[in-house]
């Protein structure tokens, strides 16, 4: 038994060809680069072809209540070659319908090879040229489908495209503003990149949204996956990152949501909030506040902190950003050169814990601030100087 399948019984099956060409031009492309992102922009295509290729199949079988079993699987799309200047080749194979078992309810129906999918393939060349010359879509389009065009090249950024050919006929582009054009044909919005730096301001945890404010201070919501990540991005509220991802936009370009993201980078920014306004907050947080039954803030860990901090700003140390811990502590943070400094006061300790961690390179600080040290603000002091003296070996 060999561990390669024959070729001649692939044959057998059923012959490829190509289907369609796809020239990606701009941007990222223009140095000769596929980013894997876009892999799934090619799947977004293959699934609007049949998606098509189903419709029109029930207008030529009006007597038919469904497409025939197997009828999706029967049609495979795959890369062919992928030549210099980013010109992709799209092959397509075709399956008979004998591996399938007829529905039980219908009798067996023969696959008409490619008939659908190439007319498909012909009537999203249609659409895209209507959309290209600011006309309506054709009428024998269903209008249902239109939004299916938000997957197919909602990667690209805002200077890439591609050009679509086939055979002999004239590429037609496909990019950005086309994509726009087809989806709000039928729509009030449309999905696209997002690039930009924006505030964080809190958020609504039953309904996984975090509220950002951008740049021109449009109010934005980011919707995130799971309560741990919520929680973590709730606790940089006022500070201000760079998000990368797609979003949720209305006709006149404006984003209302972000609705998928890249990891998020946090960057030294400097706090909103002064110390004592911020642990007021802190003070006001209700049990509960992270999951169910944990404890609020210790009103002991407060009391440190504020003794704490207020020692080291005396001492010229910058603000730090302060969050609430899910175990009734608290923690203050710095991103301080290339350090991530906190200082975690846990409830009843008598000291807080300090710990600096260069992310440029190899250096880590650990050591203790006892509250009840003669002079609080020169032992801050002589504690945080310690990732100066670390930075110097």
């Amino acid at each position: 038994m060999s561990d390669y399948p024959e070729q001649d019984a692939i044959g057998s099956q059923a012959g490829s060809e190509e289907f369609i060409r796809m020239r990606l031009a701009g941007g990222r492309f223009d140095t000769h680069l596929v980013p894997f992102d876009v892999l799934s922009d090619l799947a977004a295509y293959r699934e609007l072809v049949v998606d098509l290729a189903r419709v029109l199949f029930k207008r030529s079988h009006p007597n038919r209540r469904k497409v025939p079993r197997g009828f999706t699987d029967s049609f495979q799309l795959g890369i062919e070659s992928l030549t210099p200047g980013n010109s992709v080749t799209l092959a397509s194979r075709t399956f008979s319908n004998e591996a399938y078992a007829p529905l039980e309810d219908q009798p067996s129906f023969p696959f008409p090879a490619h008939t659908e999918f190439v007319a498909a393939r012909e009537m999203i060349f249609e659409v895209i040229a209507c959309a290209n010359s600011g006309l309506p879509l054709p009428e024998d389009f269903p209008r249902n489908l239109a939004s299916k065009f938000n997957r197919f090249g909602r990667n690209f950024r805002q200077s890439e495209f591609l050009e679509l050919s086939e055979g002999g006929r004239t590429p037609v582009r496909y990019g950005g503003e086309t994509r726009k054009a087809i989806v709000l044909e039928v729509g009030n919005s449309y999905e696209g990149h997002v690039e930009g730096d924006f505030r964080f301001d809190g958020g609504r945890c039953t309904e996984g949204l975090i509220h950002l404010i951008a740049d021109d201070a449009a109010t934005i919501d980011l919707v995130v996956s799971n309560r741990d990540e919520w929680s973590y991005l709730n606790s940089k509220v006022g500070q201000t990152a760079r998000i990368t991802g797609l979003g949720l936009f209305d006709r006149q370009d404006r984003l209302l949501k972000i609705t998928e993201y890249e990891e998020i980078p946090f960057g030294p920014s400097e706090p909103i909030a002064s110390t004592a306004a911020r642990l007021r907050e802190i003070e006001d947080t209700p049990a509960g506040w992270y999951s169910d039954g944990n404890p609020a803030p210790a009103s002991s860990a407060v009391a440190s902190m504020r003794t704490l901090l207020e020692a080291m700003e005396s001492s010229g140390i910058p603000r730090p950003y302060i969050y609430p811990l899910p175990e009734g502590g608290i923690v203050a943070e710095w991103s301080w050169g290339g350090w991530e400094i906190s200082a975690t006061v846990e409830p009843g300790s008598d000291a807080a814990e300090f710990l600096a961690v260069n992310i440029d390179g190899p250096g880590e600080v650990e050591d203790f601030i006892y509250f009840n040290a003669e002079d609080l603000a020169a032992t801050a002091l002589r504690v945080w100087s310690q990732v100066n003296m670390e930075e110097s070996r």
